[in-house]
């Protein structure tokens, strides 16, 4: 795998992780942000998508997701080109590159499907609702039945919908997939769409920005399969158990970086592993301060009580049936080294836990790193003929594999 592929998957992947760190501080902070329901006009399209959706992904304007799925070099360009993902993409550029992008300034939403692989679909809006299309539909329609693509225009005035302002609204369907346009419209005549999803709801009303992306809690691993290489796929299910949705509001993206707020639909599920953080109380993270200036991603978890993290950790292994599984990981880690890893945590005091990647030479290395408030010397060297005076750093065998 290049460099560049490598720093891709895991600019992608600290954007899902991030879910992480954003979900902690609400949880600590009990603050909610958002809208108060998917009343909201930047949800008016997405009663167009199907309820299988494994993410979605919402633009201010045509232009803006003509934008983001050209500029090969944005970090998250690998999303737009997996497998059947590309004849969208292509048609989406090739109309870029004309000048002349129909609907440029309306509305947008990307969604992806799995239909033995992950299958996109376009709704577009295309103005007030009206029994012909306009100039720029007509134009949009015959652009993407000339690229091969179907397509297909919506009069949503025809429907009953709960979204009176849908109700007023025409859209353009475009997909790959001509099964995914007609389950498209018939999600519309039916009023069923990917809003009545469990949890798409929570995640929506909590998350502000314009420029949006859904990610499915139950999709990850259909995700991850399409876009990642291999040696990240096995994160698929962690990720997938955070939390039911993600939204992820993007408020900056360039060449070199892409800035995000997120929000999960975690509301106290003990089978949501963000519930584990809810009893834990927070503090600062000081890990910033040590880790190399050409860090590329970075996860950590600080408390002033970390007993109270693995408390909450055992409750959700309760809901999974691993409870059986980490006690005897635990009595083998106890009977290994002497010491228990809950007696260890004890005597350290552990204040933040935190992972963080970087390149060492060609090689992408990981870290963990352990700050604790007791003095960990003699803990640490308990084996080994080694003086905290004069002392001078060096690598150790580390006596307690597996406790961090």
């Amino acid at each position: 795998m290049s460099k560049k592929t490598i720093l891709i998957c895991v600019s992608v992947i600290a954007v899902l992780i991030a879910g992480v760190a954003v979900a902690v501080s609400v949880l600590y902070s009990g603050v909610r942000t958002g809208v108060s329901s998917t009343d909201d006009p930047r949800y008016d399209l997405m009663h167009a998508v199907p309820t299988d959706a494994v993410s979605v992904m919402r633009f201010s304007g045509m232009d803006a997701l003509a934008g983001m799925m050209s500029d090969s070099s944005s970090p998250v360009s690998g999303l737009f080109r997996t497998g059947d993902s590309m004849p969208l993409a292509s048609f989406v550029e090739t109309l870029a590159a004309s000048g002349s992008m129909p609907l440029a300034s309306s509305s947008a939403v990307l969604s992806y499907h799995y239909l033995g692989s992950l299958m996109p679909l376009l709704v577009a809006d295309a103005g007030r609702a009206a029994e012909e299309a306009s100039g720029d539909a007509k134009r949009l329609l015959e652009a993407a039945e000339s690229a091969g693509l179907y397509a297909e225009y919506v009069d949503c005035s025809e429907f009953s919908l709960k979204s009176r302002a849908l109700n007023r609204k025409a859209l353009v369907l475009v997909s790959p997939s001509d099964l995914l346009v007609k389950s498209a419209y018939r999600h519309l005549r039916g009023d069923v769409s990917v809003l009545d999803s469990e949890g798409f709801v929570k995640a929506a009303e909590r998350i502000k920005g314009k420029e949006l992306l859904f990610i499915s809690g139950n999709g990850m691993e259909k995700l991850m399969d399409a876009v990642f290489a291999k040696s990240f796929r096995r994160h698929a299910d962690f990720l997938g158990s955070l939390a039911g949705w993600f939204a992820f509001s993007a408020y900056s993206c360039g060449e070199d970086h892409l800035y995000m707020h997120g929000e999960t639909s975690c509301d106290g599920d003990q089978e949501d592993f963000m519930t584990v953080f809810s009893s834990v109380p927070a503090s600062v993270s000081e890990v910033s301060a040590i880790l190399p200036s050409y860090a590329l991603f970075t996860a950590t978890v600080t408390s002033q009580d970390l007993s109270a993290y693995t408390s909450a950790y055992e409750r959700y292994l309760e809901t999974r049936d691993g409870t059986v599984k980490l006690k005897e990981s635990r009595e083998a880690m106890r009977m290994s080294t002497g010491m228990s890893p809950e007696e260890w945590n004890r005597a350290l005091a552990i204040r933040e836990v935190a992972t963080a990647s970087f390149f060492c030479g060609r090689s992408l290395e990981q870290v963990v790193l352990v700050r604790p408030e007791n003095d960990a010397f003699r803990l640490l060297f308990k084996d080994e003929a080694v003086s905290e005076k004069n002392y001078v750093p060096r690598v150790h065998p580390y006596p307690y594999a597996g406790y961090a």
